[in-house]
């Protein structure tokens, strides 16, 4: 026991601190003017930050963001006030003003293709910020050029998908009240791969107007919300009310009408149109963001963002576990000139262990299922069939509750 002494003791993970996850990797894609100090730079090699003082090191500075009437360090600060600093964020420009359609139409989209290939499929996620002039509000970038765009802004995330980097795609609903014939995104196309934003904190734009950048009056918070989505884990939707309230006092649609002017079955219909606002929850102080869908219908298997997120984690990881197999050779049955069978265990176990060590182990995924029938004759085609399946975590989007009153309670 020896003499009396005072025994300290450091306990450690008592912070809850947070790290970032690679999951979270993002790029704003940013309008910007051509005499922005940095253009020359974002534009073509673009830059990466991990908080918001390595960006306001290198130059980027809510100074220059009044100056230039833009949007840049608003939305990286928005940004880390989710997303836990050390978080990668690339950030790479393109002319202020371009309309969505034309951004995602060739030739427009070479440097961003370009950038992302550079990446070697890094970035999951992809926020496009416009900074439209307020003179161009009404033809670009706002809910009708969207719906135009739509098809090229999935098209793109597709292309980037065949070429083993799948992307979601984040986009800036501007200029946007749901009045009068409201476009439904659910059945415009099947845009699976892309999500709109149509809200902010009102307060921050009055300060933002204030300020002198008029054109944050059309803006909604795209860097927010890209926030939110980098810093959860991918099976989890941006709407889980135990994440807790977005810390806003009030919450406008991006052309300025209050949420709250609008009834209950107008948002509703609104979130049925699969667009992402933030709004009140009966019996819960503050605003939450309403849901989590993409552009495609409520049936279709990748309806909302964590369906996006877990399944492009899959196939990361998948493609992964195989391309170390490439070109390796493989037992034969010598009786039937097929594959082993122990040599498709071996396989499908390393597919599910990497699947299951990354995934499962960490409740992003309810489990995992690898097949490879051995019954294929490789000699002749050099090819294997695999079957992955996965059984996704499922999220409570309703509860449908009887409550009553009894004469007596059976236990």
């Amino acid at each position: 026991m020896g003499r009396p002494n005072v025994s300290v003791t450091i306990e450690k993970n008592r912070l809850n601190r947070q790290t970032a996850a690679a999951d979270g990797i993002s790029l704003l894609y940013v309008g910007l003017p051509n005499s922005y100090d940095l253009y020359s730079t974002l534009s073509t090699e673009g830059m990466v930050f991990y908080s918001l003082r390595n960006a306001e090191d290198i130059g980027i500075t809510k100074a220059l963001d009044i100056s230039n009437e833009i949007l840049l360090w608003e939305h990286i600060k928005d940004f880390y006030t989710n997303a836990p600093e050390g978080t990668a964020l690339h950030v790479l420009a393109f002319e202020k003003s371009t309309s969505y359609q034309t951004l995602f139409t060739a030739p427009a989209t070479n440097v961003l293709e370009a950038y992302l290939a550079a990446q070697a499929g890094d970035v999951k996620l992809l926020a496009v910020v416009p900074n439209t002039d307020l003179a161009d509000s009404t033809t670009k970038n706002n809910m009708t050029d969207i719906v135009s765009a739509l098809a090229f802004v999935h098209g793109f995330a597709e292309s980037e998908f065949a070429k083993k980097r799948p992307l979601l795609i984040l986009l800036e609903g501007r200029n946007f009240n749901p009045s009068g014939s409201v476009a439904n995104l659910r059945t415009i196309t099947n845009a699976n791969r892309v999500a709109v934003i149509v809200s902010r904190n009102p307060q921050r734009v009055d300060t933002l107007l204030t300020e002198g950048i008029e054109n944050a009056i059309d803006m909604a918070a795209i860097g927010f919300m890209l926030g939110k989505v980098a810093k959860i884990p991918v099976q989890r939707s941006i709407a889980r009310v135990k994440d807790g309230d977005l810390g806003w006092v009030n919450a406008s649609f991006s052309g300025g009408n209050l949420v709250s002017s609008y009834t209950d079955g107008e948002l509703d219909a609104l979130n049925d149109k699969g667009y992402i606002f933030a709004c009140k929850i009966v019996g819960k102080n503050g605003f939450f963001f309403n849901d989590e869908p993409t552009c495609t219908a409520a049936t279709d298997d990748y309806a909302f963002i964590s369906h996006n997120r877990t399944i492009d984690k899959v196939v990361r990881i998948v493609n992964q576990v195989f391309t170390e197999e490439l070109s390796d050779e493989i037992e034969i049955d010598a009786t039937t000139g097929t594959m082993t069978v122990t040599t498709a265990k071996d396989l499908q176990n390393k597919c599910e262990n990497a699947l299951n060590q990354l995934m499962t182990n960490k409740d992003e995924v309810s489990a995992v299922d690898c097949f490879i029938d051995p019954n294929q004759n490789v000699l002749q085609t050099d090819t294997i069939d695999v079957e992955v399946l996965v059984v996704k975590k499922g999220i409570k989007r309703q509860f449908n509750v009887k409550v009553g009153f009894t004469t007596s309670i059976t236990n």
